[in-house]
């Protein structure tokens, strides 16, 4: 197993009755924090941790609102999206979720459990010396706690953090520059000189509204407070583009981009800060916007904002269009030493080996071959076992990359397939862990460099857990090429 710092994975079988699978990570890095309502087995989570850190003369952590709330959407993803990891395809890391919901914290923790009942999920965690630290840690002094059942298991998610900062977040008045809309709320007006600001100082032509847009990012951000979600995928309204063409709306290109947020500033920031969506904002294809504001959630505000190319719009001159990756998620801040370590030494990884190119694979083509290089390059240097070409993952990721040119659209979720999960299991492909990296570029190279320059995408790069990899390029789209990886362990 390998080890990095201020990271630990672990994977835990005890007895044939009883299947754990725990995962706890540690940071330590500059950065506040509310009591919340818990279920029965959030309850008796906490009430757990908190006889633990009694017996051990601490005292007990303060369930927080937010924490939780963010526990519990983390807790989802983990159901629904099939997978187990800190770094979530959808919302990153639990330092990334704490930003985005204006948590301020000095020390932060996360522990991941799945078990077949709460207490088999806290015995295996107290079990764990990297688990346990963060339960019994001193510099703790807050905790979320968010359980999911799925089938026979319960999905645990616990949040931790301490030395909390209280902050003050001024509301940032930009010029009007933007029209005033019949219609919009003051957050959405808001919003919308700020994204047409943006194209102002990139050269682009402003977008215009459209209120049938807005009426459907309003609805899909009351949808994601009603049922705890933050995806692209409603539970309720399917995709983006299903939401779409259920209310009429034509285009020939669309997208979407999601954030939660206190503040109009802030959302707009942490958005023009990931490149997926700035390439959302700044792209020259799309002429018309709906923006959606609500109120309420783990986050305070959602921000939904929808992006269309009407059907009959005439194309736009070409140009060179930036360069997207979903989802795009924000750097994780450099973590510092703790004054007092608590969490293990970890393991001297592997000597790397000199990067050399994968071996040619009958069926690739070119750019799919220099791709796959590209990428066991990374891991040898890295220290990790190069991957295999699976060819039907190779099928599975060329058959989404040109469903996104056919269907103008760049998500993880399909309108023709579903989720990447959803491919993976329809064309039979068998895994215990999988990821899906997207990318739009002219190149390779510059496809790879931006995938590498993103944490979520180069945490799937370089995950000692996937053996197989699946690479489809596809020629095609505003972005020239369409990029897809997929992987699976």
């Amino acid at each position: 197993m390998r080890f990095r710092t201020k990271w630990i994975q672990s994977v835990l079988f005890a007895s044939m009755f009883l299947f754990v699978f725990l995962v706890s990570m540690t940071v330590f890095t500059p950065a506040g924090a509310s009591a919340a309502v818990l279920t029965a087995d959030e309850q008796q989570m906490l009430d757990l941790v908190n006889e633990a850190r009694d017996a051990a003369g601490l005292p007990a952590l303060v369930c927080d609102a937010t924490l939780s709330g963010l526990a519990k959407i983390k807790a989802q993803d983990l159901a629904s999206s099939n997978y187990f990891s800190h770094n979530s395809p959808t919302y990153g890391s639990a330092f990334d979720m704490m930003r985005k919901a204006g948590v301020r914290y000095r020390f932060a923790g996360e522990n991941l459990a799945k078990a077949s009942s709460v207490s088999s999920s806290f015995e295996a965690l107290m079990a764990a010396s990297s688990h346990r630290t963060n339960i019994l840690s001193s510099g703790f002094d807050r905790v979320g706690v968010g359980i999911i059942t799925q089938g026979n298991y319960k999905v645990v998610v616990q949040m931790f953090t301490g030395g909390q900062k209280t902050t003050t977040v001024s509301r940032a008045t930009p010029a009007d520059r933007s029209p005033a809309v019949s219609g919009l709320n003051a957050d959405e007006q808001a919003m919308f000189n700020l994204v047409n600001q943006e194209r102002s100082r990139a050269g682009l032509e402003p977008l215009q509204i459209d209120m049938t847009l807005v009426k459907v990012a309003r609805l899909k951000g009351q949808d994601m407070i009603n049922n705890g979600y933050f995806s692209h995928t409603s539970p309720t309204y399917g995709s983006p583009f299903d939401m779409m063409k259920t209310y009429g709306v034509q285009y020939s290109y669309a997208g979407e981009n999601l954030a939660g947020a206190s503040t109009v500033q802030s959302a707009h920031s942490n958005l023009m800060k990931s490149s997926g969506h700035r390439a959302n904002i700044l792209n020259a294809s799309y002429t018309k916007v709906g923006i959606g504001v609500v109120s309420g959630g783990s986050y305070g505000k959602m921000f939904v904002q929808l992006f269309v190319k009407p059907a009959s719009t005439r194309p736009a001159p070409p140009q060179e269009p930036a360069q997207p990756q979903e989802p795009a998620q924000p750097q994780q801040p450099q973590p510092q030493e703790p004054a007092q370590p608590q969490q293990p030494k970890p393991q001297e990884p592997a000597q790397p080996q000199q990067p050399a190119p994968s071996p040619t694979v009958s069926g690739l083509n070119a750019d799919e071959q220099a791709m796959f290089n590209m990428v066991n390059q990374e891991r040898s240097k890295a220290g990790l076992q190069p991957l295999q070409i699976d060819m039907t993952l190779v099928k599975v990721a060329r058959l989404k990359g040109q469903d996104m040119i056919n269907n103008g659209y760049f998500s993880h979720t399909s309108p023709t397939y579903g989720s990447p999960f959803d491919m993976m299991k329809t064309y039979g492909v068998q895994y215990r862990y999988a990821g899906e990296n997207l990318a739009g570029a002219s190149t390779v190279q510059s496809a790879h460099s931006n995938l590498m320059n993103s944490s979520g995408h180069r945490a799937n790069i370089l995950n000692a857990s996937y053996t197989k990899a699946g690479i489809g390029v596809v020629s095609g789209g505003p972005y020239g090429k369409m990029f897809v990886q997929l992987f699976t362990g």
